[in-house]
């Protein structure tokens, strides 16, 4: 076990990991901490609640403010300081530990000599062991961290006619990252005019605010409490309990189910495939070294197992990917069913973490017209105010 660094939240029982509890509940609250808005006071809480909404949150803020809020509790690190910043944060969120996975080879030795320790960027193969000790953190809360901090990381231009790129992204403001123009694909910037001391929040492309009419001649500038009482009246009615859009989400979920079982089905029968193969070279390496059969002479046959090996194992690879996928639209999809449950009546105003649950995309038409597309397979033409 000598240079085998134990995660926080573990210590070492028998070779193996076991849970520390203290350090396992600050490990829980690093993953359930999410609006910037929450207090020190507010921790035991929810510990106790685990359905929060990391997941609407900025990462680069968040982790700073769940950094702020460990070191405030007075959370101890594993060194004993009560100092937290967002890569000890950020690296909590990372480790695929918390879920009972282990993860092999992630660095190696360049050589025998100097004993030079390098990490792993695709060099060697990685091998990620399942449920190999207990788990912190359930898998459904982890893969969702993973996703939306992928989905955070890859911030970039929206359409090929964008000259500005979307920038960071904004904790405060679901629209910042989902709203778009209609004629040339820019996301449209929150911005404040003011004239003779009087305010006026509007949203406008960002093409025109960097560019004026060069790349984006029509698009619109947007009054905020016009848009998101737009914006409103699409989530009251797909809130209502009549509303088909629980029924939408409800097929996709079963359809997605389906072609999970079926590549879950297909991955199976590769396994028990390479399996067959590896027995058969088996009991040839036994005929060759036993005389039976002259190793020449096998040569072909060898070659042919071994290729047949290497098609199935990078299909299955393939097909492992595809799984992935289908499980993380699922885990989306469930979160929005969730959210939706919550809700037995209408909304009576804007809500930012609704929106960021549900809402895919927001791209406006015109000064008058914005077409709401949610998560999960509906889109919504909605009416602005004029």
């Amino acid at each position: 076990m000598r240079g085998r660094k134990i995660p926080y939240g573990y210590k070492m029982s028998n070779g193996r990991y076991v849970i520390e509890e203290k350090e396992a509940e600050a490990v829980k609250i690093v993953f359930s901490l999410t609006e910037a808005n929450k207090k020190p006071s507010e921790i035991h809480e929810i510990v106790c609640n685990m359905d929060t909404d990391y997941f609407a949150g900025d990462i680069d803020k968040s982790t700073g403010k769940i950094a702020e809020i460990m070191e405030a509790e007075g959370v101890k690190r594993r060194s004993g300081s009560s100092k937290w910043e967002k890569g000890n944060v950020r690296s909590i969120l990372k480790n695929e530990k918390y879920v009972g996975d282990s993860l092999l080879q992630k660095s190696y030795t360049q050589d025998c000599i100097m004993h030079k320790r390098l990490v792993n960027y695709g060099a060697r193969t990685k091998y990620l062991i399942h449920d190999s000790h207990a788990a912190i953190i359930d898998r459904d809360t982890y893969n969702l961290a993973q996703q939306e901090m992928a989905r955070r990381s890859c911030m970039c231009n929206k359409s090929s006619k964008t000259k500005t790129k979307q920038g960071k992204y904004s904790s405060l403001y679901a629209l910042s990252e989902i709203m778009i123009c209609g004629e040339c694909g820019s996301p449209y910037r929150r911005v404040t005019w003011t004239s003779h001391g009087h305010k006026l929040i509007v949203w406008r492309c960002i093409n025109r605010l960097d560019h004026g009419s060069k790349y984006c001649k029509n698009s619109p500038s947007i009054n905020e409490e016009k848009l998101q009482n737009a914006i409103v009246s699409a989530l009251n009615s797909v809130y209502t309990g009549d509303s088909k859009y629980m029924s939408i989400i409800e097929d996709n979920i079963g359809c997605v189910l389906s072609e999970e079982d079926e590549l879950g089905q297909a991955i199976t029968k590769m396994e028990n495939r390479i399996r067959e193969v590896e027995k058969m070279r088996d009991n040839l390496i036994s005929l060759v070294t036993t005389g039976a059969v002259d190793i020449e002479s096998s040569d072909d046959e060898f070659k042919a197992l071994n290729d047949e090996e290497k098609y199935l194992r990078d299909q299955m690879e393939q097909l492992k990917i595809k799984a992935q996928t289908k499980t993380d639209l699922r885990l989306m999809l469930k979160t929005i069913s969730d959210e939706l449950e919550n809700y037995d009546d209408s909304i009576i105003k804007y809500n930012e973490t609704a929106v960021r649950k549900i809402v895919e995309c927001v791209k406006v038409v015109s000064k008058t017209e914005i077409e709401i597309t949610f998560k999960g397979g509906f889109d919504m033409t909605v009416e602005v105010e004029k």
